[in-house]
């Protein structure tokens, strides 16, 4: 029989989690991004100002989070990439309220 423990462990090892990781083109931000890769998250990094990564593992999305659009694309596209969102780091400058969706897209079968 198998544990939760190892089934948590299987599962990350199959099935990586997911962070969102806003204001990641520079300083903190891009930091977080190396750190939550380097542990085998798959990370959806978004800045207003972002270069496009070749790394499969890394979304870029650029656009302003404090725009609801941005954010609600940021989940969205986190959902289709990677098949889930974990964890949301905001690490930009600014001090604004991010609003999230409160949906996964229709797209993506619930579990």
């Amino acid at each position: 029989m198998t544990t939760p423990l190892q089934q948590a462990a299987d599962m990350e090892t199959t099935d990586p989690k997911v962070a969102i990781v806003t204001g990641a083109s520079q300083g903190i931000g891009a930091g977080l991004v190396e750190a939550y890769h380097r542990r085998n998250y798959a990370v959806v990094a978004n800045s207003r100002t972002i270069s496009t990564s070749h790394d499969p593992g890394v979304l870029t999305i650029a656009g302003d989070v404090a725009d609801p659009a941005t954010a609600e694309q940021l989940v969205t596209r986190a959902v289709q990439r990677f098949g889930r969102a974990d964890t949301l780091i905001s690490s930009d400058k600014s001090s604004h309220h991010i609003t999230l969706p409160s949906t996964l897209p229709s797209s993506v079968p619930s579990s």
